[in-house]
């Protein structure tokens, strides 16, 4: 990983960028902040199997995503432009330089009471590389290794100049010492404290710089109480926050968690006019997405994508569709649909195509969805049926039966399989629109007239919203017509649907001509199929039928549900059947519960004595 000092200095230039999940960023390195979040621009980004390319104008990368960076140039041109830069003056060939004491490491640290410590050859060694550096340029090496969090090279500077070249400890090293603490890793809260409490110890009077260089490290390291005490005395003093001051405290106070309170001093920043960089904006907009808080953040892109949508990052965009489609968040979705992927700016991958393709679905937005298919056919993405269901429930919400049956048909006729499971959006819609059931048979009609596959699993979903709404005659009516509207014909599922229906108006003959077809057919009944059967001929004052399906289901290995024994025994003690006593037994030796039942089993057989 690059110090963040030398990737300062390598704004403009090429980098390379890896990620944790993988991936690879290549392209030219815009801006840089102290959390490591990076701005690359003419970005090549490859997958992480290297097989696919991608070519963005701009990317966003958070630092705790990254894994490794690597600067095309050399480090050592980089180093140089950075310390003329700082310092202001050419360095020589053969110069002394300060990247060459960081190479050699930090000087040791001589503590109070130790000055034995000066004679010790490795320090007067690194120390004198120091010595040839002028008193103006060891501060400018000061002030830019404490703004890149360089701690111990700070530290090392600061005990140069006071024990070597003898100066008074002031204001500027403690200022130096504490903004160092910038540093993620070796910087902290209690150090800039410790330093800002020392300095008032040894009377200095701490300047508006030094309050801000302590909210820049508490923007690095929160700490709700020393930034409160840093503000009652910046309050005491007159002092006001300038513009970085307030970046640091919004900063400060996103990273310790207190959103709202971030929030309220960016909307006091805006009422005040003070310019809100467009890095800031972003680190918000970020959390309130990682956050899921999507309607805030969606109002903050609108007005910001309204002033200048230039401004905003290709990244950011990718983030926004990403976090809303992955919610369901219909308006942040289509808002950024419309304004990026419309517009080719964007081309998303096939995991956020999916998550839109979902969202389309739930929110009935049938257009949105086939524009989804086409980016997706455009790109040569195998559609799987996941894909078509995801597109026919556009539709089915919106109400739009006609293609939604139709898109069914076209997965059938892929060779593909609408599954039962698939078609509980269809359900629901026809279920609480009866005239969509009736406009739904004659469409299952045409559709077969022009030569079309009907999947099975779409006439049960028909049949099966019939008989909710008590429109039994009408499923026996298509299951009729179901043989020339499906190839396939009627399947189990078909059956254990009819029967439900049978038992809901206790039809006994309807339910045994059905089971008995159904074996005609060759579709083997499944436990469910018997366990119906059984329960709709409880029903009836004949019950004796019941047995024998119960014994020719157990003889298939099947068990009837708890619930179903429970309407056996119960029959059998209402009529005074001894066989209330066998299956209480069976019931027992399946490990079902049976108190209940012995007592009203006993109460039964006292009132028959």
């Amino acid at each position: 990983m690059l110090p963040l000092g030398l990737l300062n200095a390598a704004l403009g230039h090429p980098m390379l960028v890896e990620l944790k999940n993988g991936e690879t960023l290549n392209g030219h390195l815009a801006s840089c902040d102290t959390y490591m979040n990076l701005i690359l621009k003419e970005v090549v980004q490859t997958s992480p199997e290297g097989d696919k390319f991608y070519k963005m104008p701009e990317v966003y990368v958070r630092g705790n995503n990254v894994c490794e960076m690597q600067q095309v140039d050399q480090r050592r041109s980089i180093t140089t432009k950075h310390l003329v830069e700082v310092v202001g003056e050419e360095i020589k060939p053969g110069a002394i330089t300060l990247v060459e004491v960081i190479e050699e490491g930090p000087l040791d640290v001589v503590e109070e009471g130790e000055a034995e410590v000066d004679n010790d050859s490795s320090f007067k060694s690194k120390s004198s590389k120091l010595t040839p550096i002028s008193t103006e340029n060891l501060y400018g090496y000061l002030l830019s290794g404490a703004s890149q969090g360089e701690v111990d090279n700070v530290y090392n500077i600061v005990t140069h100049l006071v024990n070597e070249r003898h100066e008074e400890p002031n204001l500027r090293h403690y200022d130096a010492l504490i903004l160092a603490n910038i540093d993620p890793i070796n910087g902290s809260a209690a150090k800039a404290a410790a330093l800002w409490r020392e300095l008032k110890d040894e009377g200095f009077n701490a300047e508006s710089g030094t309050y801000h260089k302590l909210l820049k490290v508490l923007a690095v390291h929160p700490n709700y109480l020393l930034r409160n005490q840093v503000f009652e005395e910046m309050r005491q003093h007159w002092f006001s926050l300038t513009p970085d001051g307030w970046h640091d405290v919004v900063t400060g106070l996103l990273r310790d968690g207190q959103l709202e309170m971030a929030l309220e001093n960016l909307e006091h920043m805006q009422r005040e006019d003070v310019r809100i960089e467009d890095w800031l904006l972003d680190v918000v907009i970020y959390t309130l997405l990682d956050l899921e808080e999507i309607d805030e953040a969606l109002k903050m892109i609108k007005s910001r994508n309204s002033l200048d949508g230039a401004a905003m990052s290709a990244n950011l965009w990718y983030q926004l569709l990403d976090r809303a489609s992955r919610a369901s968040h219909y308006e942040g979705t289509i808002y950024a649909w419309r304004n990026r992927v419309e517009k080719l700016y964007l081309n998303p991958p096939e995991g956020v195509c999916s998550n839109v393709l979902n969202t389309a679905s739930r929110h009935g937005d049938g257009t949105l969805a086939a524009d989804v298919f086409r980016i997706l056919g455009n790109r040569g993405t195998r559609l799987e049926p996941q894909h078509y269901e995801a597109l026919a429930d556009a539709y089915m919400v919106a109400s739009d039966i006609t293609t939604a049956i139709g898109i069914h048909c076209i997965i059938e006729d892929a060779g593909m399989t609408v599954e039962e499971s698939s078609t509980g959006v269809m359900f629901d819609r026809l279920r609480k629109d009866p005239d969509l059931i009736q406009l739904a048979f004659g469409v299952l009609q045409e559709l077969r007239k022009e030569g079309r596959s009907i999947p099975t699993a779409t006439i049960n979903c028909v049949i099966q919203s019939s008989i909710s709404q008590g429109r039994i005659r009408d499923a026996i009516a298509l299951y009729k017509s179901l043989h020339q509207l499906c190839p396939a014909g009627p399947n189990t599922a078909t059956f254990r649907i009819l029967l439900e229906g049978c038992n809901k108006i206790r039809w006994k003959e309807l339910g045994t001509f059905l089971f008995a077809e159904m074996l005609t057919l060759k579709i083997k009944p499944d436990e469910m199929i018997y366990d119906s059967l059984v329960l709709l001929i409880l029903q009836q004052e004949d019950y004796g039928d019941a047995f024998v399906y119960l014994e020719d289901m157990k003889k298939l290995g099947y068990r009837p549900r708890q619930s179903t024994y429970t309407a056996l025994i119960q029959k059998c003690l209402s009529a005074g059947d001894t066989r209330a006593s066998k299956l209480l037994e069976e019931r027992e030796a399946g490990g079902l519960s049976t108190v209940q039942i012995r007592e009203d089993l006993q109460r039964s057989w006292k009132k028959m004595t």
